[in-house]
């Protein structure tokens, strides 16, 4: 990863200038608890479900995992 210029993409939402950790092996993220719903409306909740999630560097982007939000039991 870049030192401090990476971005995640995950479903709906783009976290930019996303910092490096370990040397730039690792990348730690806060996932916000809402999400932008568009039209001018309030953010949404997340919904239950899989959603991609793409990190792009300054050496290109990688290919696309996939994870589950689930709701809180």
């Amino acid at each position: 990863f870049g030192v401090d210029d990476n971005t995640v993409m995950l479903g709906p939402i783009t976290l930019t200038s996303v910092k490096s950790a370990e040397q730039g092996t690792l990348l730690i993220i806060r996932v916000p608890d809402r999400v932008p719903s568009g039209g001018g409306a309030a953010p949404m909740p997340w919904t239950s479900g899989t959603y991609p999630l793409t990190v792009v560097t300054p050496r290109g982007t990688s290919a696309p995992i996939t994870i589950t939000v689930k709701e809180p039991s």
